[in-house]
């Protein structure tokens, strides 16, 4: 599910400080290909292997993703994506608004707080609550698992 998020911010390494609209691959060679928009004034910057951007962001994909947040970071050395207000993801299958989203690319977890509402289209189910956890599929873990904590 989250895989997605960590191709947009890793795409935000790729932005020019001043645009406000840029098309991209995923990295590895992956075949999504997202369109970052950026509020007018929007501010990116990058310090080490640090990359902020501010003021209301989307990615929109070509196989229907999308991710919104008011402001995102991407940490390339810790492999952390962290999307702060108005966290809202969305794929074929799956959705989720939170205020606030951490997700390791190294681990596949994502811990996602405030407000949070995950919809999983395919399961037909629907999870609310003040906090998640989402472990992505991986090999060795072949089913993705949510765990959600303070009385969903």
């Amino acid at each position: 599910m989250l895989r997605l998020a960590t191709a947009v911010l890793a795409l935000l390494w790729l932005v020019p400080a001043a645009a406000t609209e840029v098309q991209a691959q995923t990295p590895a060679g992956g075949e999504r290909l997202c369109t970052l928009r950026v509020q007018p004034g929007g501010v990116t910057s990058r310090q080490g292997t640090l990359m902020e951007i501010h003021d209301p962001f989307w990615f929109i994909c070509d196989d229907g993703a999308n991710v919104r947040a008011n402001t995102g970071t991407y940490d390339q050395a810790a492999q952390v994506v962290t999307l702060i207000g108005g966290v809202y993801f969305e794929d074929a299958s799956r959705s989720l608004t939170s205020e606030r989203a951490v997700y390791n690319t190294a681990t596949g977890v994502l811990h996602a707080t405030g407000d949070v509402i995950f919809v999983d289209r395919e399961e037909g189910t629907t999870l609310s609550g003040p906090e998640l956890e989402y472990f992505r599929a991986t090999d060795a873990r072949p089913e993705p698992l949510v765990n959600a904590f303070g009385r969903p």
